[in-house]
This record gives structure tokens, C-alpha cells and sequence, in this order.
């Protein structure tokens, strides 16, 4: 007896260890040949050299550590069970209190503790300005005197001051703003999408695997890191997720109006946030939910008039905003930033005027010759940065014959066919995943789940597996846990050794001002605030300083530096407050030069790129 138990222990313990082996010897081999694999991130292209170098190490040895972990966890689940010491699932309440307050931790943790509060792009700066100005009621704020100063990327600054960013996201941060939290709204709305991802689960694939679906998404380091930024991606998301639910509730036989209403608000709060996303993905989305309406006998004129009360009134709402900002109702703030940046001469600007012309440049014949490479580099990034899995997307296959699912095939590929349209040539920052391809990461968790039901079910796996006829869902979740375990342990600290690197470089100016004490004070930056310095080889998407508050009442105020002599003239406009120059000194620290001890040229000029033109 006791021989038979030290076997049936031996079976799930040898591939355990043949799991862990992997990962240290992926790990040793990064130590030895490739600089402990310091990824060499910041492209918007093809992927850099140290990063292809993880993940196909990651992709060999990842691979085997998964498979042998989830042998070993399938192994001793079924022997658990023969004992009668099988684990048992929580209830779905209990489940969906405890995934959504880890949606809410874990981001918040990561925050802190990871990126310390660091912007991971200079985009999340120009979000907090709009929503500081929707908190109060605006939408818009004059132009700041001297405005050379304040000028800066994704900014318009033509007499008026505001972002090149549409209002949805702002006004979702604006419940932060008035808290004194804004950084961790994102945070909330990741927790908001835990429910929506379990009940849309639920109905694809039953409660049990709408459990794994929940713990895909909280363990995703793409989707966890996303929601620690002040970027649009996570909010967009669960307004699909939502969407997704209201639109699969929408076809029972009895949906009452508020369903059909829900499908439009959700699918217009996606529209407002991040539009190009809400087309791609929603719209095969609307057609099914408009396919199922037409079908129906009765009540098709009251569900279409209650998804067309919210669209109307979204509409009406975003036009409004136009007509605020721009002036013309159809005249959106990205238009409106192309001819301010021709205006100002595309001084302080991301981008040459050569490079936003060519990036502008609609070609047929270019789309044609460009869009198919971006869309690897995407699906190669997104295979890894996804889940941290070996393979993010090998999954998906497995839910290419489940019927009933094609809607979100069709979400794929118009998502996809419109990205290449409209942005052919960037997949988006790389810090922690392709960002352009973010919100792709609803429908290709959703595959994954079936996917992973579908091979459970086949019974030559689940024997080849556990060595027995064992349960399907268990032997899935065993499967997943064993990639979880090995991602948490072999590919997590790679990224977010990454992370934490680029964070310590981006802080350094915030931190500078900090330990010096200074306090009611204009700093002047220059151009770039942070170079990457101490980051080295990771590198990152933040140039240009913070924004201000609208109304200039910060403790620090951050403008550019132009020169010593034209930056005591925007002194004058606040006698009240000290100016400091920041200077970036070998081999990589800050120095804070008080401006009334600094003699003409003493300091280099800024670099305000353009024309060159000097102060307005």
C-alpha cells in the first residue's frame, strides 16, 4: 500500500520537476549568454534583438515548463480525488467578490510598487489635463501666457489650451479627480470587468471554465500593467466586455428594453473612448445583436428604439464636444491638431512634418506593402506579452470548429482590417504589449477559454494527461494553471524587471524636485525630460514633461526651458514663485539650478525642434 502511494506520488511529482528544472534552466542560459535578459524595449515596429531572444527561450523552455506543471497539477488533482481530498470551487458569488477586488489590488499594487507612479507614455499626461478640466466644468482653458512654454506633445495650444484626445476617457477619470485619485481609476475599471468576463463566459462555456476566464484575465501582465497606467485601453475594454454581455443577453427569447439600451450605451462609451477599437470590434458585435432583433416576431420596434435612445443622445454628446473644442461639430480635436501643428511649426511636436505626412499619407499600394508586416509584428508580441504564456494565441485554434462563436472571429478580423487602414505602421508602444492591439485581448480571451474547453473534452487527451479517465474541466484548469505557475515564475520577472527600470528613469526628474525640498516652484525641462540613461538597454515612450493643472495652481509648475534670458521673462508672469533650470548631468542624475544664480548661457538652450522660432 504504502509502495502504491509512493508511485501514484512519483507521477505527479516527476513532471513537476521536470517544470521547475525548465524554468531554471531558461533563466541560467539568460544569465550566461544574454545579459540576464534585459529586454530592449521601444519599438513601434519590429521587434528588437534582446527581446526576440527571451521569448523564443521563453517560447522552448516556457512551453516545457507549462506542459509539465499542468501534467503535474492534472496528475494530482485526479489522485486528490481518489482519496477524497479533491479541491472544490467557490461559489460565483464568492468568486466574483474576490476576482473583482483582485481586478481592483492587483493593479493598484503594480502602480505603486512597480512603476511607482511613472507615466509609461507622455500620452497619460494630456488625459489627466482634460479630466482636471472636466472636473471643473470645462472643456477648455485659455492659452497660458508666453505660450512656448507650455506647448507639448498631444496638446493644442492655439489661444486655447487642451487635448488632441477624445473626452471619453477623461470624463471616465473625473471621479478620480475630484477624490485626489486619478491613477487609480484604471484600477476600478478592471475591477468592473471582472463580472462582465465571468457572466460572458459563463454563457459560452458554463460556470467552471467562466472561472479559468476570470483567472486568464487577472494574471495577464499585458492587461494588469495596462490597468496601472492613466491609459485609454482598459476602460475601452470593459465597455466591450459589457457590450459583449448585453448583446449575448439581447438574444434570449424575452430581453426586456434595458438589455437593448445596454448594448448601445456600452458599445457608444467604447465609441467615445477610443473609437477606431468600438468600430473594429463592436461592429460585428451590432450586426449580431441587429440580425437577432430582426428575427424577432414582437417587440422589435421597442428594442430598436431602445438602443437608438442612448446612441442619440452619445451622438448628440460628441458633437457637442466637438463644436466646444474645435468649433465645428465635425471637426474632431485630431483633426483640429494637424493644423495647429502646422500653425506652430511643429515646434515641440512627437513628430516632424515629414514624418506626420507620410504617417497621414492614405496609399492603397502602401497599405498593401506595409500593413501585412506590422500585423505580424503585432500577433508576434501579442502571442507573447498577452498572457506571458509560451504561446497566447495557440489556444485560439482549438475554437476554430466550436459553433456559435463566429462573432468573435468577425471582431478579430474587421478589428484588424481597420487597424491596417488607419494606423499600418505602429502596433503601438511595446513596454507591456502592443497598445494599438490592446483591446484585442477581449475576444482572444474568450477563444482561449473555449479553445481550452475544447481540447479538455477529448478524452485521448485527458488520459495522455492524467493517465486515467478523468474529469475534462479538471484536467483544462490543471493545463492552465501550469502555464499560470510558470509564467508568474520564468517570464514576470523578465518584464517587470523591465518596468521598474524604465519607472526609476522617468521618476528621476519628479524625484529630484522632491529631495531638494523645493516647493512653489517653476521648473523648466528640457527636451527630453528623461533620456534613457539609466534604463539602458529597455527604453521607453515618456519626452516631454507633465502637464500643469489648467488653472497653473500646482505646488510645481513644469514648462519648458527655451534659455536662461527667456526664461526669467516667463518669471515675471509669477513673481511669486522661484524658477529652476533641470539639467540632466553624466552619467545620469539631475541637477536643479536656481535661474536668479544662472548667468546668460551659462546652460545650453532647450531644444524646441521645428522652426526654431523663438518665444510668442
Amino acid at each position: 500500500m504504502s509502495r502504491a502511494r509512493g508511485s501514484e506520488t512519483w507521477r505527479w511529482v516527476w513532471p513537476m520537476v521536470v517544470g521547475v528544472l525548465a524554468i531554471v534552466a531558461c533563466g541560467r542560459i539568460g544569465e550566461r549568454f544574454f545579459d540576464g535578459y534585459l529586454l530592449d524595449l521601444g519599438s513601434i515596429g519590429p521587434p528588437a534583438p534582446g527581446y526576440i531572444r527571451f521569448v523564443t527561450m521563453w517560447g522552448l523552455f516556457g512551453a516545457v515548463a507549462s506542459i509539465a506543471l499542468g501534467v503535474g497539477f492534472a496528475r494530482f488533482a485526479a489522485a486528490s480525488d481518489r482519496h477524497g481530498a479533491g479541491a472544490v470551487w467557490s461559489s460565483d458569488t464568492a468568486w466574483l467578490l474576490l476576482g473583482s477586488a483582485a481586478g481592483l489590488l492587483i493593479p493598484l499594487a503594480l502602480r505603486r510598487y512597480l512603476l511607482a507612479g511613472a507615466p509609461l507614455a507622455d500620452d497619460e499626461s494630456a488625459y489627466q489635463f482634460m479630466a482636471e478640466l472636466l472636473a471643473s466644468g470645462r472643456v477648455q482653458v485659455a492659452s497660458p501666457p508666453l505660450k512656448l512654454f507650455f506647448d507639448r506633445v498631444f496638446m493644442i495650444n492655439d489661444g486655447a489650451l487642451y487635448a488632441s484626445y477624445f473626452l471619453g476617457w477623461p470624463a471616465l477619470l473625473v471621479p478620480g479627480v475630484w477624490l485626489g485619485i486619478p491613477g487609480a481609476m484604471n484600477a476600478v475599471y478592471a475591477s468592473a470587468t471582472v463580472p462582465a468576463v465571468f457572466l460572458v463566459a459563463r454563457r459560452l462555456v458554463g460556470r467552471t471554465w467562466a472561472k479559468a476566464a476570470v483567472a486568464i484575465y487577472l494574471t495577464s501582465p499585458m492587461l494588469m500593467v495596462g490597468a496601472a497606467t492613466e491609459l485609454t485601453h482598459t476602460s475601452c475594454l470593459m465597455s466591450l466586455a459589457w457590450m459583449t454581455w448585453f448583446v449575448l443577453r439581447s438574444r434570449d427569447d424575452v430581453a426586456p428594453a434595458w438589455v437593448h439600451a445596454g448594448v448601445a450605451s456600452w458599445f457608444s462609451v467604447a465609441f467615445l473612448v477610443r473609437p477606431s477599437v468600438a468600430v473594429g470590434i463592436g461592429a460585428p458585435l451590432l450586426l449580431w445583436w441587429l440580425l437577432g432583433v430582426l428575427k424577432q416576431r414582437t417587440r422589435r420596434a421597442a428594442a430598436l428604439a431602445a438602443c437608438a435612445l442612448p446612441a442619440v443622445m452619445m451622438a448628440a454628446l460628441f458633437l457637442a464636444a466637438n463644436k466646444a473644442q474645435t468649433g465645428n461639430p465635425l471637426l474632431t480635436p485630431y483633426q483640429a491638431m494637424r493644423t495647429y501643428l502646422e500653425e506652430n511649426g511643429y515646434r515641440f511636436a512627437g513628430h516632424t512634418r515629414e514624418e506626420v505626412t507620410r504617417f497621414l499619407d492614405f496609399s492603397w499600394r502602401r497599405i498593401a506593402a506595409t500593413a501585412p508586416l506590422t500585423f505580424a509584428h503585432a500577433v508576434f508580441r501579442l502571442n507573447f506579452d498577452l498572457f506571458g504564456w509560451p504561446s497566447s494565441l495557440l489556444l485560439c485554434a482549438f475554437a476554430l470548429r466550436r459553433r456559435g462563436v463566429a462573432w468573435l472571429w468577425w471582431s478579430v478580423v474587421a478589428y484588424v482590417v481597420l487597424h491596417a487602414l488607419i494606423v499600418p505602421l505602429d502596433v503601438g508602444i511595446d513596454s507591456f504589449g502592443p497598445t494599438h492591439y490592446f483591446e484585442l485581448a477581449w475576444p482572444i480571451l474568450l477563444l482561449n477559454v473555449i479553445g481550452l474547453q475544447s481540447l479538455s473534452e477529448r478524452a485521448g487527451f485527458r488520459r495522455w494527461v492524467a493517465a486515467g479517465d478523468s474529469d475534462g474541466g479538471r484536467v483544462g484548469v490543471a493545463l492552465l494553471t501550469g502555464m499560470i505557475v510558470a509564467t508568474l515564475v520564468g517570464y514576470l520577472p523578465v518584464r517587470f524587471g523591465a518596468l521598474a527600470r524604465i519607472a526609476d528613469n522617468i521618476n528621476l526628474p519628479r524625484d529630484a524636485v522632491a529631495a531638494a525640498g523645493i516647493h512653489h516652484a517653476i521648473v523648466f525641462a528640457p527636451r527630453p525630460y528623461a533620456p534613457n540613461c539609466r534604463s539602458e538597454p529597455t527604453r521607453y515612450f515618456v519626452f516631454f514633461r507633465p502637464n500643469n493643472d489648467p488653472d497653473l495652481r500646482n505646488d510645481i509648475l513644469w514648462v519648458n526651458h527655451l534659455s536662461v534670458d527667456q526664461d526669467r521673462r516667463l518669471l515675471d508672469h509669477f513673481p511669486d514663485r522661484r524658477g529652476y533650470v533641470m539639467a540632466w548631468m553624466i552619467p545620469c542624475y539631475v541637477r536643479l539650478f536656481p535661474l536668479d544664480e544662472l548667468q546668460t548661457g551659462s546652460l545650453p538652450d532647450g531644444f524646441i525642434g521645428g522652426t526654431g522660432q523663438g518665444l510668442d
